[in-house]
């Protein structure tokens, strides 16, 4: 069968694909079944040719980490290795090895690729205002945990989709402001037990 004849499905038999895409419904010269069908222009595509990837190193050019016969391309902006087109891949306007890419699903240090995200300026959000809603005297852990939140996260970029950045400011202004409440209500349980 050549690249521009097509196969009948009930006997095989080969028929030009000129022939189908002229004539709506052709019948078939072996058995005589109806064929229809649409005929797309990958039909003269007569031999599929796979791109080229090669390309071999001379001895003076920088070779590919991953394949010392291939001549680097560019620099893994993550690893600092030289890597070739075909270990390349581009994310943005950066170009990540192979290996980096597959490593950032687990550790989330791409942030382009970045699948998962936990968003600490909720948490620490969360924390302080927890104490005011349900049960004031657990302030004492809240307090100080939102506050480590802030400072641990304060440079944290949040999740995969920007938002604004209000959250920490506000979460660490209650944690704050429940310090100085816990040392206020501290210093007037004092003063009455004297």
């Amino acid at each position: 069968m050549t690249a521009k004849e097509v196969e009948c499905p009930k006997c095989r038999t080969k028929i030009a694909a000129e022939k189908l895409a002229q004539i709506d419904n052709l019948s078939c010269y072996g058995c005589g079944n109806t064929l229809s069908g649409t005929v797309f222009p990958a039909i003269d595509l007569t031999k599929r040719e796979k791109p080229s990837l090669s390309n071999p190193a001379t001895g003076e050019d920088a070779v590919c980490f991953y394949r010392a016969d291939q001549r680097a391309s560019t620099v893994c902006a993550q690893c600092g290795l030289f890597i070739s087109e075909m270990y390349r891949v581009r994310v943005g306007d950066e170009d990540f090895c192979t290996n980096c890419v597959a490593k950032s699903y687990d550790t989330n240090n791409i942030p382009a690729l970045r699948t998962r995200s936990s968003l600490k300026d909720y948490q620490a959000l969360l924390w302080a205002i927890l104490p005011l809603i349900l049960f004031f005297p657990i302030v004492i852990l809240t307090a100080p945990y939102a506050f480590f939140l802030v400072i641990r996260h304060r440079n944290n970029t949040g999740g995969i989709i920007k938002r604004s950045n209000w959250r920490m400011p506000v979460a660490g202004l209650l944690a704050i402001v429940e310090f100085i409440g816990i040392i206020a209500l501290g210093i007037v349980v004092w003063q009455e037990m004297i």
